[in-house]
């Protein structure tokens, strides 16, 4: 699907999903969408339903862990270098400060944690990149990589 209105005009939604999440987080917060909006704001949850239900395709990183990653943590502070757990480990043995972590293992789990702290949009977008690198997705991305990502090719 493409938008047909707004700064996003003719861009793919999955790319926008994908590039950036902070203006999917907007689309989210319309209570009472009307037409293409409501549309649009439909089409955004398929496909974060879609991005959500794609496993991690990396293992644990906990002591001697080889289980496969279910959730990722990062300082409030500091998205550049996730660590990945399965639902075994304590993200904390690593020696994390206790309580500074956030968990995520979803796509609203990162648009919360950049609300929760209000980090810079960059940090929102490397945040999801990672995710959906770690479930698939191409480093480098045009519309045919996140459409195939999303299932549409």
């Amino acid at each position: 699907m493409y938008l047909k209105f707004g700064k996003y005009s003719d861009k793919s939604v999955e790319m926008i999903v994908l590039k950036d999440p902070a203006y999917i987080a907007w689309i989210l917060t319309e209570r009472n969408p009307k037409g293409r909006l409501a549309i649009v704001k439909g089409e955004v949850q398929r496909l974060i339903r879609i991005f959500d239900a794609k496993p991690f395709l990396r293992d644990c990183q906990g002591s001697g862990c080889t289980n496969p990653a279910t959730r990722l943590t990062v300082y409030s502070d500091n998205v550049y270098h996730p660590m990945w757990w399965c639902d075994d480990c304590n993200p904390y043995q690593k020696g994390a400060r206790d309580g500074k972590l956030s968990l995520i293992r979803t796509y609203c789990d990162a648009l919360l944690h950049h609300m929760n702290y209000c980090t810079p949009k960059t940090f929102l977008k490397d945040l999801v990149k990672a995710m959906a690198v770690e479930k698939g997705l191409p480093k480098r991305v045009g519309v045919k990589e996140a459409e195939e990502f999303f299932g549409r090719l």
